[in-house]
């Protein structure tokens, strides 16, 4: 797989310093190189060095420069003699590029190029031709004309040549190239019949296939990545949406589609991990059992309105839960039932601590135990005795099932240090427990008529992310899957934001659900009370009680996909968010039109974050999303503010009790705020920040919260400017700014719940249809719904799941149900 750089992999630019590769077609480039036998190879009239700067260090990826000459299969070099020649050139070209006002001289290692891109039209010809006049002066130079450029080489070489030595060196038996430029010719002229070439482009070619721009090479490369899976089987990675969750409300697992667990903290959702693959490879810890033999592709689905996972071959199944009962006792057990007629494995793999300590295991018979700087743990197995072998990284309990004679239990319990209680007697009356508790909680949400089980499956997953002996809610259940593969947006969620925290406990409440809301407010009230001032409430907070959570980074896991650092805690614990407020009170707000009692405390809480708004509004921020770069006057968060305020006047009015000092100035004040500083008239905006041109999809906050009438135009154009340049497809981005990071990332889900939302405030109904159906359509096998998607890819990115996008999905349903729009 070899491709251009300039006008293939990345799009032309005026500037050839500033081009960056198209993050979709970058992406679906490193997705190929993952594969096995697949070799992929970028070669550009760019030097090496250049290339490597713009596509970074990604070892699976051959980078050739200088059209062939600087190249792992190469290594020209000049003679002092060929130097002085090049210098001799440069001096002439920049003489020339002085009398054409645009035209610029690039100095690379074996060449120099005349770029006349920015030269007048009508200087373009005569510039070119006083080029090549020089270079013909002067003897043994080799001209390669392209796009408005001319480059002179003191080496012959070509793309065509480069192709075939890559071929060579790989042994590869086929070749797809993609070029755009005249000097890629000669690579399709080294095509042959089993070969493919594209030119990305309207001029006349050898290619046999052409295509319109870069954006259409994307979705060639991603659209080949999977093809080339199918042929040569399953990437050794599991997709991000392809997972489940189990949960007993104080740790969490994650499973893959073949039933493997592959993520878990013990004793906790927020301890070091026990299982570590999901951010590296077997040798960091999984838990395993499988049928002995190909016994074909395993079935894997919840059992209804229950968080227990059934993963079903043709002669076994095994059923996972996070036991759950009315009286919760420390630690947690996982229970595995094998069921069916074919023998079955036991591959366990405790790589302590996120595969930095090494796991002492006790084996004996049918029991096996280790203790961890955090947690004790038992594994344990009736019908079965485990035995200790090499695994990868280190030593493994294992274990062979026969289960044709009756279920069989594997269970392993987690409590902390000194904590473990007797393994329960009667494991089948714990699953029947389980069971019975989910279905019980499951049977009191009062769900929409549309999108009904999607619904049900998005508010067990919020129950699952609530935190049961605090009553915090986690924003997600996993640490750094990556938002762009192979980067570095790779963050911890294991933890509860007060905005995510509030917004999951809302979306529970309009389901009719409000115990978990109550607990949340009161675990919010006692943060807030050990305060100073409300105004120093923090981002972010740990599960339990309230230490800061540095972030650091874990060396010893390589990332999913390679997409390294792999990051514990948070740096956002430090950023000054003053959106947080307006969250909280909306809650309680939801709570009251629930009936729920508006307690002395509850109404305190609500003061505090007037006051804290009152104190804090006209302050710069780090904004929603959490952006490591100088504090700016985020429009998002102003008007949070203002909902804080409005929901409070609200509150105060239906409850009868007295509006506080300066609440409906405040508000007002607020408000002509945001709409005399947040519009851009040039952009035809509101944006991201005062005084700054940059789009955002939060603000689309200003027509839902209710700042601003839906119909107002400026709302309604700030609805096509976002859709415009943040939507591709059923997605939508954050924003398309740079943000301090080199890559990229996916489109937000919640981003768009947002806009389809829009959609249906200003009256464009199937647009906002259309997106929450295609919305449904990319949740996970068994329902879960990471942070992002990429649209190019056609995969998830981030956090999995994570409560945002779930909350978007009621939402969206709930608006469905209460507007009475058709959905197909």
């Amino acid at each position: 797989m070899a491709c251009d750089f300039d006008g293939t992999l990345a799009p032309i630019v005026d500037d050839p310093a500033t081009a960056v590769p198209h993050r979709a077609a970058l992406a679906a480039l490193l997705l190929l190189a993952d594969l096995p036998r697949t070799v992929v190879v970028v070669i550009s009239g760019r030097s090496r060095d250049d290339l490597e700067d713009r596509i970074g260090e990604h070892g699976a990826v051959g980078l050739v420069g200088s059209h062939g000459a600087e190249g792992p299969n190469t290594g020209l070099v000049l003679t002092p003699a060929e130097h002085e020649q090049l210098e001799m050139l440069c001096e002439q070209l920049e003489e020339l590029a002085a009398r054409f006002p645009g035209a610029f001289v690039e100095v690379k290692p074996l060449s120099v190029a005349f770029h006349v891109r920015r030269v007048g039209v009508d200087d373009e010809e005569a510039a070119l031709g006083l080029a090549l006049e020089r270079a013909a002066a002067l003897p043994e130079v080799f001209v390669k004309l392209g796009k408005k450029v001319a480059e002179f080489l003191l080496v012959e070489t070509d793309k065509g040549t480069a192709i075939e030595l890559a071929r060579r060196a790989s042994g590869a038996t086929t070749c797809v190239f993609l070029g755009d430029d005249v000097t890629d010719e000669a690579g399709f002229a080294a095509l042959g019949e089993c070969d493919v070439g594209v030119k990305v482009g309207a001029e006349a070619t050898l290619a046999e296939h052409s295509v319109d721009h870069v954006d259409d090479v994307a979705a060639i490369l991603a659209e080949l990545a999977s093809l080339r899976t199918g042929v040569i089987g399953e990437a050794p990675f599991e997709l991000i949406e392809r997972h489940s969750l189990l949960s007993d409300l104080e740790a969490l697992a994650l499973v893959q589609s073949d039933g493997r667990i592959t993520w878990m903290g013990a004793p906790s959702a927020d301890s070091p991990a026990l299982f570590s693959q999901l951010l590296g490879t077997e040798a960091h810890g999984y838990f395993d059992i499988s049928p002995i033999g190909a016994v074909g592709t395993p079935v894997q689905s919840y059992e209804p309105e229950t968080m227990i996972l059934v993963t079903r071959w043709p002669g076994l199944s095994v059923t996972d839960c996070l036991t759950l009962s009315d009286l919760p006792t420390p630690g947690s057990v996982l229970l595995r039932r094998v069921e069916g007629t074919d023998p079955a494995h036991v591959r366990f793999v405790p790589r302590p601590d996120y595969a930095r300590a090494t796991a002492e295991v006790t084996c004996g018979g049918e029991t096996a135990t280790l203790s961890t700087d955090v947690a004790d743990l038992r594994l344990s197995v009736r019908g079965g005795s485990f035995e200790v072998e090499d695994g990868p990284g280190g030593l493994m309990v294992v274990a062979t099932l026969d289960p044709s004679s009756g279920p069989i239990d594997v269970v392993l319990e987690m409590a902390p240090a000194g904590e473990l209680a007797p393994t329960p007697s009667d494991l089948g009356a714990e699953l029947e427990t389980t069971r019975a508790w989910w279905r019980a909680w499951s049977a009191k949400l009062e769900l929409p008529s549309v999108a009904t089980e999607s619904v049900r499956r998005s508010a067990l997953i919020l129950k699952s992310l609530c935190h049961r002996s605090t009553g915090t809610i986690m924003a997600a259940a996993t640490t750094s899957l990556p938002e762009d593969i192979r980067g570095t947006r790779n963050w911890d969620y294991r933890m509860c934001w007060p905005r995510d925290g509030s917004m999951a406990a809302t979306a529970l409440v309009r389901l009719g659900m409000v115990e978990e809301a109550e607990q949340f407010i009161a675990w919010m009230s006692l943060r807030v009370s050990e305060l100073g001032g409300p105004e120093e409430m923090r981002p972010v907070y740990p599960l339990r009680g309230d230490r800061g959570i540095p972030e650091e980074e874990i060396p010893s896991l390589p990332g999913y996909r390679g997409s390294a650092p792999v990051r514990i805690g948070n740096g956002a614990d430090e950023q000054v968010q003053m959106d947080v407020f307006g969250p909280i009170v909306a809650l309680i707000d939801a709570m009251v039109e629930r009936d729920c009692e508006l307690t002395e405390e509850i109404w305190w809480l609500v003061s505090q974050m007037v006051e804290a708004v009152s104190r804090r509004w006209d302050q710069p921020d780090h904004g929603i999303w959490e952006e490591r770069r100088p504090i700016r006057h985020h429009v998002h968060s102003k008007v949070m503010c203002w909902e804080t305020v409005d929901r409070a006047i609200s509150l105060a009015k239906r409850s009868g009790r007295p509006l506080g000092d300066g609440w409906l100035d405040l508000r007002e004040k607020i408000r002509d705020d945001v709409l005399a500083q947040g519009w851009d008239p040039d952009v035809g905006a509101f944006t991201m920040a005062y005084g700054e041109g940059d789009l955002d999809a939060a603000v689309l906050h200003l027509g839902i919260s209710g700042l601003l009438d839906p119909h107002d135009e400026r709302f309604v154009s700030t609805v096509e400017k976002i859709e415009s340049a943040l939507r591709v497809g059923p997605t939508v981005y954050r924003y398309a700014i740079d943000d301090g990071f080199r890559e990229s990332e996916g489109g937000f889900f919640i981003c768009a719940a947002w806009l389809a939302q829009s959609y249906w405030r200003i009256g464009r109904i199937e647009e906002g249809t259309k997106l929450f159906e295609d919305y449904l359509a990319l949740e996970g096998p068994t329902g879960l719904i990471a942070e992002q998607y990429d649209p190019y890819l056609r995969v998830a990115l981030g956090n999995v799941p994570q409560a945002y996008s779930h909350i978007g999905l009621i939402d969206l349903a709930l608006t469905v149900e209460s507007r009475g729009i058709y959905l197909r």
